[in-house]
């Protein structure tokens, strides 16, 4: 935490490589996350409403992903279009499949009290997870200088 945001750490605990692509707008980030190694990425601002999704997937080009979505808020940036500022809002969303259903996937933010967002390994439907565009229940709230830990192939 560098004391004005967090960061999003994807940590792959599988067997095999996940394919991730970061999306803000554009695609910043499209790489291959070898097993048991992870990657960090600074919280990016959300723009005119626009949040940020890192899309993952167990095959490299499938349109079978599940995404982790955030959309960061800080005080006193001119861009600024969410409320309350100084928050990070998050979730887990499977509305492009039920991807990663074989294996556990869990948000574990940085500081106490922030919600936890787990879907374990086998479960095809977690209630913690989007299932269709507008559904609104799932996202969780936290400080925006929380860091996000995505656990894939969770315990």
């Amino acid at each position: 935490m560098d004391g004005n945001r967090g960061t999003i750490t994807l940590h792959n605990n599988c067997q095999f490589p996940l394919y991730v692509e970061g999306v803000a707008g554009v695609s910043y980030l499209k790489t291959e996350l070898q097993p048991e190694t992870n990657i960090s990425d600074p919280f990016r601002l959300t723009i005119n409403g626009t949040g940020n999704s890192v899309k993952v997937a167990t095959y490299d080009g499938s349109s079978d992903i599940t995404q982790i979505e955030y959309s960061a808020c800080f005080q006193n940036d001119r861009h600024i279009n969410c409320h309350p500022s100084n928050m990070i809002f998050y979730d887990i969303s499977k509305i492009n499949g039920l991807s990663n259903t074989g294996y556990g996937i869990r948000i574990v933010p940085s500081l106490q009290g922030c919600a936890t967002v787990d879907c374990p390994s086998g479960v095809e439907k977690c209630d913690m997870v989007y299932y269709h565009p507008h559904d609104d229940y799932a996202t969780k709230a936290c400080d925006v200088r929380a860091d996000l830990n995505v656990e894939f192939c969770a315990a």
